[in-house]
């Protein structure tokens, strides 16, 4: 398989990047080797440079711009046998007492994401929702008592890759 993944160069992305069934079979696409998300154009190359990728992994966060770029690769991908995993947060499942941006774009992305994933599309699509992952920015500015390993946010999502190979898993959602 052949991965194409935003959002590599840290965190979860670079878990992911790490695994030995990844390491020499990804395209990785982020600000440090010049794409970003929130760039129509860039958002453009993205689709086209991974138009031989059997996976992509829509990582990087990026205000309403992770939707926007599965909207688009969708319009894409949606007559072949693909496989498209948006990173989205459990975040949108907690009521906070003031408007908190992230979570309403993580809601937007978890819902496109169940729409899409919802037709006779040949591409299926999925949303991962993680709760606290030990990535350095959560561990430094929020240190939460229980968290899942990068690492081993970077298995699950592998896990159910596989899984959408024979299954059509839609949407979950894994807790530390």
């Amino acid at each position: 398989m052949k991965y194409a993944i935003t959002g590599h160069t840290s965190g979860i992305g670079k878990a992911f990047c790490n695994l030995q069934d990844v390491k020499e079979n990804y395209i990785g696409f982020s600000r440090s080797n010049g794409y970003d998300i929130s760039n129509a154009k860039d958002r453009k190359r993205i689709i086209a440079e991974s138009k031989d990728c059997d996976v992509f992994i829509n990582n990087a966060y990026s205000l309403h711009y992770q939707t926007d770029l599965l909207y688009e690769l969708y319009k894409q991908w949606h007559k072949f046998s693909k496989i498209i995993i948006n990173i989205g947060s459990d975040a949108t499942d907690r009521i906070n007492k003031q408007p908190f941006p992230y979570a309403i774009h993580k809601a937007a992305l978890e819902a496109a994401s169940l729409q899409l994933g919802n037709t006779d599309s040949q591409c299926k699509v999925s949303v991962i929702k993680f709760g606290w992952v030990g990535t350095r920015k959560i561990l430094r500015d929020v240190n939460p008592k229980k968290f899942i390993k990068v690492e081993k946010s970077a298995d699950i999502i592998l896990q159910i890759i596989e899984l959408n190979k024979i299954h059509n898993v839609r949407a979950i959602t894994v807790l530390p």
